[in-house]
């Protein structure tokens, strides 16, 4: 992953750019090598993620109880991935000091990333999960609450991963700190999901309360979120 593409307010930016300006590396622990340490330096909770092991993997021969190899799945990091790549391209494209939310490729990124936080075309687990207790409350604590004391950081995890489908990543740095004409772009193809008059609405599988219930949380926690 090229960090030096990341937007310049993330979190692995400043931890890139604390480490070469003092000649310092992370910490090696010596249970778990760099993993603790740089998920703490990037404010990443380790209760977010999750070891897999499975005695009828195809690494089976290679795998055991004292020697797993672990998967690490983080919502996160697809939402940073569409960021980075929007951020990226904005700037390929922008003329003055405004992007030209027009282009043919940032468009199709812009809408791409408005989809993929608002969960277009999630597939619901193939079980009911069971997500840690403590990473749970840790994550609906950090996400902002509404009047009514929702958040896009209450977890469902049966039926689909949110209660309400719209990802906490909004309220990261990396979100923040795309220009004015990208986010507003991507708010306004947030804005058309959510219309109930806009065929992409049915498209998303959203009904009529989810997109009421997104609305109001965003129009109480995201003060640049458009009023209509």
């Amino acid at each position: 992953m090229r960090i030096s593409s990341w937007p310049d307010g993330s979190s692995a930016i400043r931890l890139n750019q604390v480490l070469a300006a003092n000649g310092r590396s992370l910490r090696r622990d010596p249970r778990t090598g760099y993993l603790l340490p740089l998920l703490e330096s990037l404010g990443v909770p380790v209760e977010s993620q999750l070891l897999v092991f499975s005695k009828t993997g195809v690494q089976r021969a290679y795998t055991s109880p004292r020697n797993p190899r672990a998967l690490f799945f983080d919502h996160q990091m697809h939402a940073i991935n569409l960021l980075t790549k929007v951020n990226r391209e904005s700037r390929l494209t922008s003329s003055g000091s405004q992007a030209s939310v027009s282009d043919g490729t940032l468009r199709r990124l812009i809408n791409e990333l408005a989809d993929y936080l608002l969960f277009v075309s999630e597939a619901p687990p193939s079980a009911p999960l069971t997500p840690r207790a403590s990473f749970a409350k840790r994550l609906e604590s950090e996400t902002p609450k509404d009047r009514q004391g929702r958040s896009c950081g209450q977890l469902d995890a049966v039926n689909r991963l949110l209660r309400y489908p719209c990802s906490y990543m909004l309220y990261s740095e990396a979100f923040d700190g795309l220009s004015p004409a990208v986010k507003e772009a991507v708010y306004r193809r947030m804005l058309d999901t959510l219309s109930r008059n806009d065929p992409h609405a049915t498209r998303a599988g959203l009904t009529a309360d989810d997109r009421r219930a997104i609305l109001e949380i965003l129009r109480d926690t995201k003060p640049d979120f458009p009023g209509q």
